[in-house]
């Protein structure tokens, strides 16, 4: 498995969250509620496809998508899709 890439701190606070029109009324987000966060990290760079692969084949992470069998995009359609190196961008 890659290295951990490096992350920042990401300060806590009280914000403002969720939607006043959630496009899936059941999914929780909405409605928009204020909320307190912990600080917490989040790595400076996105996750590459080959970074999610390494996850799924260590930790045998399975996707909501996967799990519930949603599907909300085509993989065939993913920006960089097979090269492990790129995005996981899917429209």
């Amino acid at each position: 498995m890659a290295p951990a890439p490096s992350s920042v701190l990401i300060p806590g606070g009280h914000t403002e969250v969720g939607t006043k029109s959630p496009l899936l009324p059941l999914d929780g987000e909405g409605p928009v509620r204020q909320v307190d966060l912990r600080p917490f990290r989040l790595c400076e760079t996105a996750v590459t496809n080959a970074e999610f692969s390494d996850l799924v084949v260590a930790t045998g992470y399975v996707t909501e998508a996967e799990r519930y069998r949603v599907r909300w995009g085509n993989s065939r359609g993913c920006s960089g899709a097979g090269n492990g190196n790129s995005l996981a961008l899917c429209m």
